[in-house]
């Protein structure tokens, strides 16, 4: 038994001497290493380093404006508000404007005091000076396939036509409508009015019949009120609204409203309303 101990022990002996030999030596190593100090000098305060420019920004990386930005303050004059001008129609042979309700100088016959459209039959001329007012409906007709039936009307009965045109998509559009409406269309003088007249209402944007009188009216912005004669391919704008610059719209009273119609009709309406 000891024969075995004896090696066992030896061994353990010699491991533990290198072991502590060589952690000696670790020990020697280290103390013979130079300790750098220079890591931790402070840096001297005469020394400043020297400034460096920003680099300039390429403009080809520059950031874009984001889109609707304001980048200016509007005009002095400039109004806060904008509204659709609804007396605005572009150039046209067959539109025409109504005098100025401002001027009061309306003019309710022609120049030689009657008319006589090229085509009439004396018949429909005896019409046109003594219209047959039983013969129009009593109320506004929507349906633009019916605008060619209500010429032919206008033939027989002698009568003129209002057309409207509604746009009721748009915002402002119809917010200009709904107003005109309510502060003319409601008005007693013009219902008493309205009996004289072929009333036919194009509501907005409306399918391809609506957009061909849209296009024959030559019309831009609503509300659009315009008189047509009997036999007449030129059609009379009646202005609804004014525009003072920088205000809000402001709607013509029914009464100056109904002037422009009557001088824009034909002299058989002259004592009617």
């Amino acid at each position: 038994m000891k024969k075995y101990i004896t090696p066992l022990i030896l061994s353990l002996i010699a491991l533990i001497t290198l072991s502590l030999t060589a952690t000696a030596q670790q020990r020697i190593e280290f103390q013979r290493q130079k300790f750098d100090r220079s890591r931790f000098k402070r840096p001297d305060p005469s020394m400043r380093p020297e400034s460096t420019q920003p680099t300039p920004v390429s403009p080809a990386y520059e950031s874009a404006r984001p889109r609707g930005m304001v980048t200016e303050p509007p005009a002095a004059n400039e109004p806060e508000f904008k509204f659709p001008d609804s007396t605005t129609t572009p150039p046209a042979t067959n539109v025409t404007s109504s005098p100025s309700p401002s001027s009061w100088g309306f003019s309710t016959t022609s120049e030689s005091g009657d008319y006589t459209p090229a085509g009439a039959t004396p018949e429909e001329q005896a019409a046109i000076n003594e219209p047959r007012f039983e013969l129009i409906p009593g109320k506004w007709q929507t349906d633009p396939r019916d605008f060619e039936k209500l010429l032919d009307l206008q033939k027989e009965s002698g009568a003129c036509m209002l057309v409207y045109f509604n746009n009721q998509i748009d915002s402002s559009q119809k917010g200009l409508c709904n107003w005109f409406e309510k502060k003319v269309t409601t008005d007693m003088s013009w219902r008493k009015a309205m009996k004289f007249y072929i009333q036919f209402q194009v509501i907005l944007p409306g399918k391809k019949d609506a957009q061909a009188l849209v296009e024959k009216f030559r019309v831009n912005k609503t509300p659009a009120l315009f008189v047509v004669k009997p036999f007449s391919t030129f059609y009379t704008r009646i202005q609804v609204f004014e525009f003072p610059v920088g205000d809000r719209p402001i709607p013509i009273e029914a009464d100056v409203v109904l002037e422009s119609i009557k001088a824009a009709s034909t002299p058989a309406y002259k004592d009617k309303f």
